[in-house]
């Protein structure tokens, strides 16, 4: 994974399908985020028991084969308690209820425009700031 030059937000991009992670990196990188992904969660949780990189948020699939995205969040927040939590899912959201109560999680639902996701972790990142 590439090192987090000082002065840009990271974000933690971690979803199984490539296309969708590309679309979003091109467009984070464009708005001057730097972003740090993964289609393999437990690949991503690993780098972050590894490292201290700091993370402004992270933006997790709701549904990924190795693991569900609540799960993933449970074990970022465990490693970097505060990071904000972006969940995306195609799946409705009552599929992960148990994720709206706790503080810093926040859901955004598939398919969506790229500028308002990168809006949204725009004030997500502001609000946690």
């Amino acid at each position: 994974m590439p090192d987090n030059p000082p002065g840009r937000p990271a974000i933690l991009v971690i979803d199984d399908h490539h296309a969708i992670r590309e679309v979003i990196r091109r467009a984070l990188t464009a708005a001057g985020y730097d972003v740090l992904e993964w289609a393999d969660p437990e690949a991503a949780v690993d780098y972050l028991a590894r490292t201290d990189d700091t993370i402004a948020l992270a933006l997790v699939d709701g549904v990924m084969p190795q693991m569900l995205g609540p799960h993933v969040s449970a074990e970022i927040q465990r490693l970097r308690p505060g990071v904000p939590i972006l969940l995306m899912s195609g799946h409705e959201a009552p599929m992960f209820s148990e994720i709206f109560d706790r503080p810093d999680h926040h859901y955004i639902a598939k398919p969506f425009v790229i500028r308002d996701l990168v809006a949204r972790i725009t004030r997500i990142i502001g609000q946690s700031e």
